[in-house]
């Protein structure tokens, strides 16, 4: 059974549920900020795993039993609740996604996967990716710069560096343990 604390809700009881994941380093609280779009059509719910925002004192585990213990949250989260469910990730979320909604293939009210900005699971990690997590500090903030991830002044700045670096740091090295297994695609 999951822990508390796997969602940030922004919405009240709409039709249907979009979990979103975060990209690497990012704050699940980002996608919040889609309700006003979403409307009267769909929850937004920003999927909170260890290491990120209210959760970051919590150890990221694996990659896989990270994917196991965010599907079974939000399949416990989804008992008794027939709603439509869409999931959502970017970058290093869609992989999560994409992991997620294997694990969730027999959820009947599991309706949609959307992955954005991330290659086929099959080819990750990537070369790139691979290198870039074997950086620290300031080269692995620079390494960075190619995906926009710190504009100049960020990168300038010690102090703002050394909190943003740990928890992507972390993200980026889950990334390369993540291994594809084939399996029968997604419906």
């Amino acid at each position: 059974m999951p822990g508390p604390g796997w969602f940030i809700v922004q919405g009240d009881n709409r039709p249907a549920r979009v979990f979103c994941f975060p990209y690497a380093g990012g704050n699940p609280r980002t996608y919040l900020g889609w309700q006003p779009a979403l409307d009267a059509d769909a929850d937004v719910v920003a999927v909170c795993p260890p290491g990120k925002a209210h959760r970051a004192h919590e150890t990221l585990p694996p990659f896989d039993a990270l994917a196991d213990a965010a599907a079974a949250a939000i399949a416990e989260e989804s008992r008794g609740d027939q709603r439509p469910i869409h999931l959502f990730g970017h970058s290093f979320g869609g992989l999560l996604a994409f992991e997620v909604a294997r694990r969730l293939r027999g959820l009947p009210n599991l309706r949609h996967l959307v992955a954005s900005g991330i290659s086929a699971p099959s080819l990750l990690p990537s070369r790139r990716v691979r290198r870039i997590a074997e950086l620290n500090g300031k080269e692995f903030a620079e390494a960075l710069a190619f995906f926009g991830q710190f504009p100049p002044d960020v990168l300038a700045d010690e102090g703002v560096l050394a909190l943003l670096l740990p928890g992507l740091k972390a993200d980026f090295d889950l990334a390369v343990g993540y291994r594809y297994r084939p399996a029968p695609p997604l419906e």
